[in-house]
């Protein structure tokens, strides 16, 4: 027992970090936290819980609290079937993005294994637990195994987990970073080629099935990785590694082909990503600029000049800056000249060359075929901001052990000039921030300039490096910085050797600094800028039922309809939010098409518009109102965006009895209720604005329209909400009503006479009785029965 103790010690002690993202994780399961940023939806219900620990939400996250996580919760409470039993579509839930289901794909899908012998809440905590572990633990493998330290290798992984590009899409592309580095490490490591071709197998299919699948990220990371095993590695690119490895990976695309199949098939013949085909240069310099210097395109967390913060982030960092204004020069010229430098920049040509691709294909116009060979015209080129800040690390990472690295005053004033001035230019047009007294606000708004002071803060990371690392390093651990350099890695001694250095007497003098303090710089950077993007949400409120005067009146809606639909909309639910909740509701994020389901409720809409509106991955939306001043009636569905659908209420609800009475109304007194307003259209027709307790979900009122003298003909009605000042696609409860009239007669069908048309609106409900509905004051001339 003693001796298996003394093992873990040592193990732990050599593996410090590893050791340490093990128990961060246990933690993070134990107290049931995600990144999830449903705690949005849950203050929307009025929750009083909504279980953030710590951060904010991002309401730019809306793929995954709005569609990806409603939809776990629903594929729950479908028992992890293949149908969504709770959804008004019933539609298939194996679709390209990842699920807990219980068909054979869950083999090959570990992450997911916990939902069935553990609470949801539990569950979905090892989900996300999972990914940080697999992230950190394999990009440190991969690093290392390229030659690379373990304090670099972890603070490189650090660096580029916090980068902007994987916080902002952490919660539906990040798997694609998570396992891209597991996809190599079976290249690299010394492996039999039957176990090499099984593991690559394995590790491909599992990364094609977790997260979104999205080919045109998949072929530039693993196209990156691979050219930084070519410029670290190269010996490990043998032909028969190749073919063992190549071998599984092809097997484990065919496995994740095979179950996608349906959806792959439905997708490709989409009038969305089946159609796609997007050339070059749509993101600006700004958001490029963010490879080098994260924060400049945001103010806050809010992009200043792309379309939003996800589409704005890259995977880059402050070090380049720091290599080039702390680099001396001389030792890069040195280096280069030499047969090893020679032999080193000759691999790198690799990542120099996508490097350079990348960043033609993000800033010039160029047309879609020429990107075809890399799927490059499948995908918006902001995503690809990935690429550059990738390679960038890869390259910095090769050249940073080769550089002499000095900090002296004016190095360091420089560089603090330069942060000033570019956070002078982004926030240039900034309003004042009015939140003076939240320093930590305040400095994160402006962390541009905070990063100005990074230069100054870079003698302390040395020393720190020096104190704790340097002199607590145990022997072998020195001996074996030979060898890592021989590989290429981060341990090459700097051309001069470092200058004693001690805080305590610590001068403006230069000294010479380590590529730790510099990598150390760039991921505390990024962790402060982005560390908290994503929050601390514990899971439990998630999948926890919940009861709140919102949610029971949704529940009222849905029982009252006789199909038991509910048919609701507003800003407030969107996506799948509302089906997550267990309601079958029309409002739904449908990642497959579904062009019959939906085609049935329209068919006056030709085939082919129809096709081009519902033949996609599309959020269907309940919306009484058109755009742009969303006042007028919706009359048909309407796609005011790639990826969305307006549909009007009408044809979901039931029929509701409206007449036009020949009699006026009945001389028996009834009660008042609601207002009417009169809306004068054109000289031969006009609207009636009902406002009242119309139950237009249910279907159970009869409605009498008595005109003075007799309306010709009723032409259509509408239901509309029950408020009238909406921002996005409406409001959420439908007690109102629009009814389109024609003129009496030809020679009444004129302004005036049309404005001397009186009425009266007689209301009844089999639960509520009889009630009448007058003219507001100034509108018309009521004929309604006077109320004692």
């Amino acid at each position: 027992m003693k001796l298996w103790w003394n093992r873990a010690v040592a193990l732990v002690r050599r593996e410090t970090f590893l050791a340490a993202v093990t128990l961060l994780a246990l933690l993070y399961v134990a107290a049931s936290l995600s990144p999830s940023a449903y705690g949005l939806v849950l203050r929307s219900l009025g929750v009083e819980d909504d279980g953030v620990v710590l951060g904010w939400p991002q309401p730019i996250r809306s793929d995954e609290y709005a569609v990806w996580t409603p939809t776990v919760q629903a594929a729950v409470a479908s028992n992890f079937g293949p149908v969504n039993t709770s959804s008004f579509y019933a539609e298939n839930l194996r679709t390209l993005s990842a699920l807990p289901l219980a068909d054979w794909g869950l083999v090959f899908k570990p992450q997911f294994w916990a939902f069935f012998v553990l609470s949801p809440a539990r569950a979905f905590s090892i989900y996300h637990a999972a990914h940080y572990w697999i992230f950190l633990v394999a990009w440190v493998i991969f690093l290392r195994q390229l030659g690379v330290g373990r304090p670099e290798a972890a603070l490189a992984t650090i660096l580029l987990l916090a980068s902007s590009w994987a916080q902002t899409w952490w919660t539906s592309l990040g798997p694609i970073l998570v396992y891209a580095p597991l996809f190599l490490l079976p290249l690299i490591l010394p492996l039999r080629p039957s176990i090499r071709a099984v593991a690559t197998f394995y590790v491909a299919a599992m990364w094609l099935l977790d997260g979104i699948f999205y080919p045109p990220l998949y072929v530039a990371a693993t196209l990156a990785l691979l050219l930084a095993v070519l410029a670290f590695r190269p010996e490990v690119l043998r032909p028969a590694r190749l073919a063992a490895w190549g071998a599984g990976a092809a097997a484990g695309i065919g496995m994740a082909a095979v179950y996608h199949w349906d959806s792959l098939l439905l997708t490709i013949g989409s009038t969305s990503h089946g159609e796609r085909n997007v050339g070059g240069g749509t993101v600006g310099w700004q958001d490029y600029l963010g490879t080098f210097l994260p924060p400049f395109p945001y103010h806050g967390w809010a992009a200043i000049f792309g379309i939003n913060a996800c589409e704005s982030s890259s995977a880059g960092s402050i070090l380049w800056p720091l290599i080039l204004f702390f680099a001396v020069p001389a030792s890069l010229k040195t280096w280069a000249s030499g047969p090893e430098g020679r032999s080193a920049l000759l691999r790198s040509a690799g990542l120099v060359a996508l490097f350079v691709l990348a960043t033609l294909w993000i800033l010039a116009p160029i047309p879609a075929v020429w990107g075809k060979p890399l799927l490059w015209n499948l995908t918006v080129p902001t995503r690809l901001l990935l690429l550059p800040g990738l390679l960038s690390l890869f390259l910095a990472l090769l050249i940073l052990p080769r550089l002499e690295l000095r900090w002296s005053l004016p190095r360091a004033l420089s560089f603090s000039l330069l942060m000033v001035g570019a956070w002078l230019y982004s926030e240039r047009d900034m309003p004042a921030d009015p939140d003076y007294f939240s320093w930590l606000r305040l400095v994160h708004k402006h962390s541009d300039l905070a990063l100005a002071a990074l230069a100054f803060a870079l003698p302390l990371i040395e020393w720190a490096k020096r104190r704790w690392l340097d002199e607590k390093a145990p022997a072998p651990a020195r001996a074996s910085k030979g060898a890592a350099s021989r590989r290429g890695g981060l341990h090459v001694a700097p051309p001069s050797a470092p200058a004693p250095f001690k805080l305590s007497s610590f001068s403006l003098s230069p000294f010479t600094l380590s590529p730790f303090t510099l990598l150390a710089a760039a991921a505390l950077a990024n962790l402060f800028y982005f560390g908290l993007f994503n929050p601390l949400q514990r899971t439990g409120p998630i999948f926890a039922r919940h009861d709140t005067p919102i949610l029971r009146d949704l529940q009222a809606m849905q029982d009252a309809h006789p199909r038991g639909w509910l048919v609701a909309g507003g800003a407030r639910f969107f996506g799948s939010i509302l089906n997550g909740l267990g309601f079958r509701s029309v409002t739904q994020a449908l990642p497959n098409p579904e062009v019959v389901r939906l085609g049935y409720f329209f068919p006056e809409i030709p085939e082919a518009q129809r096709d081009k509106l519902f033949n996609r991955y599309v959020n269907v939306q309940i919306c009484p109102y058109s755009p742009p001043a969303w006042r007028q009636p919706l009359r048909e569905p309407l796609a005011p965006r790639e990826n969305a659908v307006l549909v009007p209420p009408e044809p979901f609800l039931p029929d509701l009895p409206v007449e036009l009475a020949t009699a006026p109304p009945s001389a028996l007194p009834m009660v008042p209720g609601g207002t009417t307003k009169k809306h004068v259209v054109g000289p031969q027709w006009w609207v009636l604005d009902i406002s009242g307790p119309i139950d237009s979900i249910g279907g159970r009122v009869e409605i009498e329209i008595h005109t003075d003298p007799p309306a010709r003909r009723l032409i259509r009605t509408w239901r509309m909400p029950q408020v009238d000042n909406t921002e996005a696609y409406g409001a959420d409860l439908y007690s109102r009503l629009l009814v389109e009239l024609a003129a009496p007669r030809e020679e009444a069908a004129s302004a005036t006479a049309v404005e001397d048309l009186g009425w009266c609106i007689v209301l009844r409900d089999p639960a509520g009785g009889a009630r009448q509905i007058g003219p507001a004051p100034g509108q018309g001339r009521s004929t309604c029965t006077p109320w004692p």
